[in-house]
């Protein structure tokens, strides 16, 4: 018997929730980020949005913290909050995941 869960907002009772994620894990010793290795960095719009047409909604989806603090003390929003704005105008229920892994600045030890 397949698992029913209970409703959530946008979700008949009885129908399962998908959840879709993107892979990000940054490998602090190695300066390899899995999100700019595979191109989500660059098409994360299609990316998203082929999930949307998929009719999944719920996105579990990473703060890239390696992106966004690449030094102690200087953050750089911007990335974040466009991928955060363009889930929300599209419909999404994101979590938002900052420690994805091993995703974390390099300069943390």
């Amino acid at each position: 018997m397949p698992y029913e869960q209970p409703a959530r907002a946008g979700t008949p009772a009885g129908r399962t929730a998908f959840l879709a994620a993107f892979e990000s894990t940054y490998l602090p010793g190695h300066g390899r980020d899995v999100a700019e290795a595979t191109g989500h960095a660059l098409h994360w719009r299609g990316d998203i949005g082929a999930v949307l047409g998929a009719q999944v909604r719920r996105f579990r989806y990473p703060l890239r913290w390696h992106r966004i603090e690449p030094e102690p003390g200087r953050f750089d929003w911007s990335a974040t909050d466009a991928t955060l704005e363009y889930l929300k105008e599209r419909g999404a229920d994101p979590i938002v995941d900052l420690v994805h892994h091993t995703s974390y600045p390099e300069w943390l030890r």
